[in-house]
């Protein structure tokens, strides 16, 4: 009995001995080797774009530009040239590749408030040629593709039959916009009455011409195949209108209607 009790104490010694081994060696091992501490991590902020005070062609608001230095331009450089002068009084560029380029741009500050009217003759005629350029290249290649850069302004549709001094004029006419990057149009419909009497000037009517503001709502282009479709209310839920950019003819054709294809031309000097 004596010798398993003395068993037992001599057991339970080891026991607390190695315990206390365990815990010296454990204490030790933590003050020779601390634990790391575990930083958190920092999320570094992008590197801020570095602006460049920059003009492809500095001079196409003083003089016209010559046509063998808008063929010398890439159909990148053509663009962004077009886009320039418009920017310069504060035209959004909306189109992505040609708006990642004016966004390094120090001077480029779009505005809601851009008028058309600011424009010289010498950048009008500027864009002009620019736009010939482009067209052409297009045309050549039978590249359909369209650009937001190009779809504000006025957009009408004139039928009409020559021969026939009783029939009346009547215009359709889109008005797209822009506003903070996003697009409207309002669709009216313009009509000169027809004149009942023989031998009297049709044109004579132009005073008198009948005006309808039919409706709006939001505008989409897919710039790639040059499908232009417009919705019925602003929050573009049904559509309304699909247009289809015809480069050959420079014109937008309606889609909708197998027996109908309204063909609208761009004229921003169009009046009402």
């Amino acid at each position: 009995m004596l010798k398993k009790i003395t068993a037992l104490m001599l057991a339970a010694s080891v026991m607390i001995i190695a315990a206390a081994a365990v815990r010296s060696f454990s204490s030790n091992w933590a003050k020779r080797f601390p634990p790391k501490k575990t930083e958190p991590k920092q999320t570094e902020a992008p590197a801020p774009v570095e602006k460049k005070n920059i003009e492809l062609l500095p001079y196409s608001g003083t003089r016209l530009i010559t046509g063998e230095e808008a063929a010398a331009l890439s159909d990148q450089e053509l663009r962004i040239a077009r886009c320039e002068i418009t920017a310069r009084h504060g035209k959004r560029v909306c189109s992505e590749k040609t708006k990642e380029y004016f966004e390094t741009i120090s001077w480029y500050h779009p505005s809601s408030d851009y008028d058309s009217a600011s424009l010289s003759d010498i950048e009008k005629e500027n864009l002009e040629i620019l736009y010939k350029e482009e067209l052409g290249r297009k045309q050549a290649a039978e590249e359909n593709s369209f650009s937001y850069d190009d779809l504000t302004g006025k957009w009408i549709s004139i039928d009409e039959n020559p021969e026939d001094d009783y029939v009346p004029k009547s215009t359709t006419l889109i008005e797209i916009k822009e506003r903070g990057g996003v697009f409207y149009y309002v669709y009216s419909f313009v009509a000169t009455p027809i004149c009942f009497t023989p031998g009297e000037d049709i044109e004579k009517g132009e005073s008198h011409r009948i005006f309808c503001d039919a409706t709006t709502g939001r505008v989409t282009l897919d710039e790639d195949t040059g499908t232009l479709t417009l919705y019925f209310r602003p929050s573009g839920e049904m559509a309304l209108y699909t247009y289809k950019y015809d480069v050959m003819s420079d014109c937008l054709i309606l889609t909708d209607d197998d027996d109908y294809q309204e063909t609208l031309i761009k004229d921003d000097d169009f009046e009402y």
